[in-house]
């Protein structure tokens, strides 16, 4: 028995945590462009956030650079853990844990805000499910793993 192998390194299971680690930066960045490009244009800005036009909110402005904040810390955080998983630091499981528990938290948090500010848009939208339902199966099937996996054990060490 102790001349078997421990299951160790950036193999099995982890490939896919890997696949979706390296990913997150790349769909956050294109979240960030593409979702806030229009928004945050002069036009688009003055639009919905100018007391008395037609789009105006007294909630956007607050809920716009909520979402561009916590997006670009994501982003950020995002990259770091790109870093973290490939050096396979041990904080990485437990960070890498903590953001995919707090990223279904905001895609709710996203969701319910959009409502409250305008109610006439549906919160079940296919981009608003396919967010949240991306979130849910990520945090559902990597922090379990990444809690309890001899191979996550293993390899993240230094």
């Amino acid at each position: 028995m102790t001349g078997e192998k421990k299951p160790h390194g950036l193999r099995g299971w982890l490939i896919p945590v890997g696949v979706n680690v390296v990913l997150s930066p790349v769909v956050l960045a294109h979240t960030l462009y593409f979702e806030y490009t229009n928004i945050l244009s002069t036009v688009g800005w003055i639009a919905q956030s100018t007391p008395g036009n037609t789009l105006y909110h007294p909630g956007f402005k607050t809920l716009i650079i909520a979402e561009v904040t916590l997006n670009v810390a994501l982003f950020l955080l995002s990259l770091y853990l790109v870093q973290q998983f490939f050096a396979k630091k041990t904080i990485f499981p437990r960070t890498y844990s903590i953001v995919l528990m707090l990223s279904v938290v905001l895609a709710v948090f996203d969701a319910l805000s959009i409502t409250l500010i305008f109610p006439e848009f549906l919160i079940l939208t296919p981009e608003n499910i396919w967010y949240l339902g991306r979130a849910v199966l990520s945090a559902a099937l990597c922090v379990p793993y990444l809690k309890y996996s001899e191979r996550v054990k293993n390899t993240f060490v230094s």
